[in-house]
């Protein structure tokens, strides 16, 4: 997908509430777009209606965008220590 793709599917899905902050569409763009300089993902959390998940956005291919939300919490606490080292802001 493209980055407005996957920028604006993360955001419906947090109502912009995504990483302590809410963020307006444009707002969230230009934080990835800063976040992601020089790496290939950015990671962080969303507030959803069921609580406070990890996610990342990233580059799989040069032009190619994806995110990934983990599906339960067993995942949750596997992606964050995969992807965050064991450190996360979000409360499981």
């Amino acid at each position: 997908m493209t980055f407005n793709e996957a920028t604006e599917q993360i955001f419906n899905l947090s109502g912009g509430r995504i990483n302590g902050e809410v963020f307006t569409l444009n707002k969230y763009r230009n934080f990835v777009k800063r976040e992601i300089a020089g790496k290939d993902k950015v990671v962080g959390k969303l507030i959803l209606p069921d609580g406070e998940w990890p996610y990342k956005i990233y580059i799989p291919h040069k032009g190619i965008w994806d995110y990934y939300i983990p599906d339960n919490k067993e995942q949750a606490e596997d992606f964050i220590k995969h992807e965050q080292g064991g450190r996360s802001q979000c409360q499981m």
